[in-house]
This record gives structure tokens, C-alpha cells and sequence, in this order.
């Protein structure tokens, strides 16, 4: 049985036109499946050749996730190439049922996603951090900020805000 490898886009074409090559090479003869924004068809479309290229607009993305959990792909592709977008894509990738995933950067270096490699992830995002090559380190954060506020951040800031009243009602109750 062949193995199945889903390609999430998680780059400008630039740097997928890249990647891909290296991809269909490490799965040859594998079915690839390709999940790519539309706009970037046009650009990828000679590299994607073999490749089965799917929208990353099917629908709703929880539709869209439930369904690539649901395929139970053997191998996972993401391209953390520095860029400070594609978040959506990127989370789908880290949330897919894939047996493995595999990270690539903008350089055609891999490395695979799981507990045994979590020494390469950190030197990676170490590199990441330092090198600051197409990093937009606030960019970066961004995301996790507005996770943090819009679900325990309001709560700490309410109780902050709470704590800080007190003083303030206690005296006014004082009088």
C-alpha cells in the first residue's frame, strides 16, 4: 500500500516551489496530497505536478480539520519558513492525525515533529529567534496574545482589576 503524505502550503510560493521537489523526491510514489491557497495555484502548479491540489478553503475550517483527521494521512509536511502568517494552515498541521510530521524551513532543511526530536524543534526555533530571518518576532507573538486574551486573559485582568479596586472600595466604604 502506498504511503499517504498531506503538503499543508504553509509559505509563499517562492519557497514552495523549494520544498515540494524535495517532498515528492523522501515520498516517491507516495499519493501527496497538497492543500494550497488559492492564489497560489498558478505560481506552484508546474512543481505540484503528480500531486493532488486541494483548496484550504473547503468550507469551515473545523469542517476542514475534522476532514484531515478523518483521512488518517501516513506523513504530514508544514513549512515553518519564517514568515509570519499562514497561522490557520499552520495549526491545522499541528492538529492533523498524521503518524508524522515534518517540519521543513525555507532552506529545504527537515526535521520531524514528535517527543524523541524536541532538541531539533528548540534549535530550530533558537535559530529562528536569533537569526531573525523573515521573523517578525512581535508577528510571532501575536497569536498567542489574542488566545491569551480572549480566553484567560479576561479573566486575570478582571481579577486584577478586582484587586486593585479593593483598596479603593474600602476606603470609599470607610468613608
Amino acid at each position: 500500500m502506498k504511503p499517504r503524505v498531506v503538503v499543508f502550503a504553509t509559505a509563499r510560493p517562492a519557497v514552495l516551489v523549494r520544498i515540494l521537489p524535495a517532498v515528492a523526491e523522501r515520498w516517491e510514489g507516495a499519493e501527496i496530497r497538497l492543500v494550497l491557497r488559492d492564489p497560489y495555484r498558478t505560481e506552484v502548479w508546474d512543481t505540484a505536478h503528480g500531486m493532488e491540489v486541494v483548496s484550504d478553503k473547503p468550507g469551515s475550517r473545523v469542517g476542514f480539520l475534522a476532514e484531515m483527521r478523518a483521512q488518517r494521512f501516513d506523513h504530514g509536511v508544514a513549512v515553518w519558513g519564517g514568515e509570519a502568517d499562514h497561522w490557520p494552515m499552520k495549526a491545522a498541521s499541528l492538529l492533523s492525525r498524521v503518524r508524522t510530521l515534518h517540519i521543513y524551513n525555507e532552506n529545504g532543511d527537515s526535521f520531524q515533529m514528535d517527543w524523541a526530536h524536541l532538541g531539533t524543534i528548540k534549535a530550530h526555533l533558537s535559530w529562528r529567534w536569533k537569526s531573525g530571518k523573515g521573523l517578525d518576532r512581535v508577528a510571532y507573538l501575536g497569536p498567542l496574545f489574542q488566545l491569551y486574551g480572549a480566553t484567560l486573559g479576561r479573566a486575570v485582568g478582571t481579577l486584577v482589576l478586582m484587586v486593585r479596586a479593593l483598596p479603593i472600595l474600602l476606603r470609599r466604604a470607610r468613608g
